[in-house]
């Protein structure tokens, strides 16, 4: 029997067999597959995550030969956001994975979402989300609100500015 020398795979020994042994596995969109001695692991790229089985061993027995013991899962994740044309959209991965997107206005105009203004951070935040009991299934969080932001120009103040005093103002110092 193959002793485990390092790798994360399952030893090769009695049932199990080298993966190499088995057929081909295909890698599933959004994701690729790794393997080390008798395992072969699911990988997702980033920003999707795993549905299904992670992990698939190659088998041996005299009836059906080498065989995969389970059917590797599939890696699931947003649709590209979809947001109106005049919002600057920058998207990235956040330290765990997760694809993230932030929408501003251009340059000098203010968000409107719901009929208020975003005054203090004048951008939109959103994150790919594939919940447990919803099969999986990506959306962007708040995507019914990206389809309502509007931009606005910025007011600009151009008359010299008024200033309110609760006291009448008497240039000679008295009152």
């Amino acid at each position: 029997m193959n002793q485990r020398k390092g790798g994360w795979g399952a030893p090769t020994g009695r049932l199990a067999a080298d993966h190499s042994l088995c057929a081909n596995l295909t890698a599933p969109e959004h994701g690729t597959i790794e393997c080390d001695q008798a395992t072969c692991a699911l990988v997702c790229d980033p920003g999707a995550i795993a549905n299904g089985r992670r992990r698939t061993k190659c088998r041996f027995s005299e009836t059906k030969g080498h065989f995969w013991k389970k059917a590797l899962g599939t890696c699931h994740t947003c649709n590209e956001l979809v947001a109106p044309e005049f919002l600057e959209t920058h998207c990235f991965f956040d330290g765990k994975g997760r694809k993230k997107c932030s929408l501003f206005c251009p340059w000098n105009q203010d968000m409107i979402l719901d009929g208020e203004i975003l005054v203090q951070k004048n951008r939109f935040k959103t994150t790919c989300r594939c919940p447990r009991p919803n099969k999986r299934e990506c959306s962007w969080k708040g995507q019914e609100k990206i389809d309502t932001l509007t931009c606005v120009e910025t007011p600009t103040t151009t008359g010299a500015s008024t200033t309110f005093s609760a006291f009448p103002f008497n240039p000679e110092g008295g009152n």
